[in-house]
């Protein structure tokens, strides 16, 4: 396993600098505290920080309330409380206060919320407001999370193309998965999407759950990874034998299509526009209706998708945000997380050594 060391002073940095964004947030929509039990938020403001045991849950075990001055308290069970003391929160200035197993934490949260004006991120508690547009603190990256991010990155694309290099015909679909499981959790990482199809379940299906059948010629792999919160995103396809004409053609093409999207993403341009030129491309290629078939990606950071891009969405690109556009024609797609600076996109799935058409990853042929 290879351990990603972290400068103290960007990680104090980080801290401070989402403590700021949070006093901004509770002052703009007059709030005297926010209460986090979504995993995703968990992280974010903690740096990565681990709270949950059950990997599907969407909340975690502990509860998080920050203060407009600035306390940090963290609610959880004995059971968790030592933990996440020790190996979670530490060093961070967060106040533990844990509750018994057995009873619900809801009166010790209402007893410290006592008096306060306070919203909260999900429907947790029928008393606690929603607090509105949260997510959107965690879309600009801060400079430890874009070190975080491209760790995270490099292997995600590596897992996917090491799996795509070591699958023999014969194999099943079942193989491949294996292999991007062995090589994530080597490093820690979790799969939070694990996609694979075979020969024409690749032409069939755009979310395809991996089966038992065993792979004659075409494997397409993807994946979405997640370690810190964090998520990363790369799809990369092989073919046993020379590619087939329509192959070619339609390689070209999606990857003309990926071009486009990614050269449009640049900070201050509304995604609505960035959508638009992905729709000219394909119409370019010549499929200019099979974006209709599948979405196209979006902006990724604390969750496979912060937000799926639409022709009407109302986003705007940021500097620092992270995208994973995802376009498909079918039979084929590509997929990259790029993060966006101001000299361009930064490809932080890519593989060094893996075949490109167009500056895109092309289908590895062996």
């Amino acid at each position: 396993m290879t351990i990603l060391a972290q400068d103290p002073a960007l990680l104090a940095a980080e801290r401070a600098e989402k403590e700021s964004r949070l006093q901004d947030y509770l002052g703009q929509h007059g709030l005297d505290a926010v209460v986090l039990a979504r995993e995703a938020n968990i992280a974010w403001l903690t740096g990565g920080a681990r709270t949950r045991v059950v990997s599907t849950q969407e909340t975690g075990a502990a509860v998080l309330i920050y203060t407009a001055e600035g306390r940090k308290i963290a609610l959880t069970g004995v059971s968790e409380a030592r933990r996440i003391a020790e190996e979670e929160l530490a060093g961070q200035g967060w106040e533990i206060h844990a509750h018994p197993w057995h009873q619900d934490p809801e009166p010790l949260l209402r007893s410290i919320l006592q008096g306060r004006r306070a919203a909260t991120d999900g429907p947790w508690w029928p008393w606690l407001p929603p607090a509105p547009d949260l997510g959107r603190l965690r879309y600009r990256l801060t400079p430890a999370e874009v070190e975080r991010l491209r760790w995270l990155g490099a292997r995600t694309g590596a897992a996917v193309a090491q799996a795509c290099r070591a699958h023999q015909l014969g194999e099943t679909e079942l193989a491949a998965v294996a292999r991007v499981h062995a090589a994530l959790a080597a490093e820690g990482i979790t799969p939070a999407v694990v996609l694979v199809a075979g020969d024409d379940r690749v032409w069939r299906y755009r979310h395809p759950l991996p089966t038992p059948r065993p792979v004659e010629r075409y494997l397409m792999v993807v994946l979405v990874a997640e370690k810190w919160g964090l998520h990363a995103a790369a799809t990369r396809l092989v073919h046993f034998g020379p590619l087939p004409p329509e192959l070619e053609r339609k390689q070209a093409a999606v990857a003309a299509v990926d071009q486009a999207f990614i050269a449009a993403t640049r900070p201050g341009t509304a995604v609505a526009e960035v959508f638009a030129a992905g729709l000219r491309a394909y119409a370019a290629a010549g499929y200019p209706d099979e974006w209709q078939h599948h979405h196209q990606g979006g902006a990724i950071g604390y969750a496979p998708r912060e937000y799926l891009a639409t022709p009407a969405s109302a986003e705007v690109v940021q500097e620092g945000q992270a995208f994973a556009w995802n376009p498909t024609i079918t039979g084929v797609k590509t997929e990259d997380t790029i993060l966006v600076t101001g000299a361009g996109a930064e490809v932080l799935t890519a593989v060094p050594d893996w075949p490109l058409v167009g500056g895109r990853p092309a289908i590895l042929v062996r």
